[in-house]
């Protein structure tokens, strides 16, 4: 099921931050401070396609290292939901984009680039 689904509320659910933290936006700042540090595609482009860095975390990582890695693995659980899977070989992929006023980021949808001819 590919419809569009909005989903306001779910970063701070996700994200099991404290109520006070949500009312406050504390919890968005450490989000945002944690995109920056990951993001890396804008100091590595070169040709067409960004050459930033992404990151994988295991269905089977017991402790997140970052918040970042968190939600990763709420949102794929999220999605796995009660499917079967082998958690050694599942996981996530992820990656931050920080995006200034003048960047020319238009909408799109990323694919695995390897597989272009």
């Amino acid at each position: 099921d590919y419809r569009f689904r909005a989903f306001p509320e779910l970063l701070p659910r996700l994200l099991t931050a404290p109520e006070e933290e949500v009312k406050c936006g504390q919890w968005l700042e450490e989000l945002r401070r944690d995109c920056q540090v990951a993001f890396t595609a804008r100091a590595a482009k070169q040709g067409e396609y960004s050459a930033g860095e992404t990151f994988w975390v295991s269905a089977d990582t017991k402790e997140p290292k970052t918040v970042l890695e968190q939600l990763a693995l709420a949102i794929f659980q999220l999605h796995a939901g009660n499917s079967t899977f082998n958690p050694s070989t599942s996981g996530a992929e992820w990656w931050t984009q920080v995006i200034d006023a003048e960047d020319d980021i238009g909408w799109h949808w990323d694919r695995d680039y390897g597989f272009e001819a």
